[in-house]
């Protein structure tokens, strides 16, 4: 099983979904056969009939020295969907997540950015209907600031893992209230009355 190299396409191109693995028998004389190595063998799509979005069937290739051949390649060809790439930018969401611990709760959340850019295939980054922020605090019982991953999700909250969420990673303040529990008094506190 090889994996297919990263096809070339123009910039505003891009194949949908994920690409199969393929399998390729190799012959040729022994001397020259003792030289090539799996990770040697690095096979990819003809997109050399690719313009414009659309479904196409890609003959799989793989180059070899000259006195070898590959006598098999399975699948032969493949169906992709080559969808045109696009980009927009969204609003994004903090979704605290539920606490079952009465003695705390989230306070205000504040991530660096509002807005994040979402890209990838046309198709489906017209499909995102939002991004969320999820905000999990653990066990902690303290304000704290922390890296949280922004998730794409369509009209029915599922998540699209297919598209890119820019920035990755969103530095967030989290502030963690507590109640029902006695605190020592903040002297800066005290000092300001």
């Amino acid at each position: 099983d090889l994996t297919l190299q990263e096809p070339g396409l123009p910039d505003q191109l891009q194949i949908s979904g994920e690409l199969p693995q393929v399998t390729v028998e190799v012959i040729g004389p022994r001397s020259v056969m003792d030289r090539i190595s799996r990770a040697g063998l690095r096979p990819y799509l003809d997109l050399s009939g690719v313009t414009a979005p659309g479904n196409y069937q890609a003959t799989v290739q793989v180059n070899l020295p000259a006195a070898a051949s590959a006598e098999s390649i399975t699948p032969a060809r493949v169906a992709i969907v080559v969808d045109e790439t696009t980009s927009r930018s969204l609003h994004l969401d903090v979704v605290p997540a539920q606490i079952d611990d009465p003695t705390r709760r989230i306070g205000e959340v504040v991530p660096e950015v509002s807005e994040v850019t979402v890209s990838g295939p046309k198709r489906l980054v017209d499909n995102v209907a939002r991004v969320v922020l999820p905000v999990d605090i653990g066990d902690r019982s303290d304000d704290f600031t922390a890296d949280f991953v922004p998730l794409a999700l369509d009209e029915a909250g599922q998540p699209i893992p297919e598209v890119t969420v820019l920035p990755s990673r969103v530095s967030t303040a989290v502030e963690v209230d507590l109640r029902g529990r006695s605190r020592a008094p903040d002297t800066a506190l005290l000092s300001d009355e």
